[in-house]
C-alpha cells in the first residue's frame, strides 16, 4: 500500500515557534486506484529535536513518528523559502 502525506501550515509569528500543520494521510492499495483520505489531525510545534529539526506532537500530546517530523521538517522549510521569495515573511 502507498502512503502519502499533505501538509499545510499556520505560522505563528515567531517563524516556526508557534506554528501548527495540518496533517492529511493518504493511502492507495495500487498503482489504479484513487488517493483514498485516511486520517487527519493537527500537529503542533512542540520543541526541537536535534536527529530532525522541529518536534511536533498530536493533540493528545504524543509525539509524532520521526518519519513524520521530518517529512513536515522538509515540506515547512519549502514553504518557508516559498514565502520569502513572493516577500511573506
Amino acid at each position: 500500500m502507498a502512503i502519502k502525506h499533505e501538509f499545510s501550515f499556520e505560522f505563528g509569528r515567531g517563524g516556526i515557534r508557534g506554528t501548527v500543520v495540518t496533517v492529511k494521510t493518504f493511502a492507495r492499495k495500487n498503482f489504479w486506484r484513487r488517493w483514498k483520505l485516511v486520517d487527519e489531525y493537527r500537529a503542533a510545534y512542540s520543541g526541537f529535536n536535534p536527529f530532525c529539526g522541529a518536534e511536533w506532537t498530536d493533540p493528545q500530546g504524543k509525539s509524532l513518528p520521526i518519519q513524520t517530523e521530518c517529512d513536515i521538517n522538509d515540506a515547512a522549510q519549502k514553504e518557508i523559502d516559498l514565502r520569502r521569495r513572493n516577500g511573506k515573511g
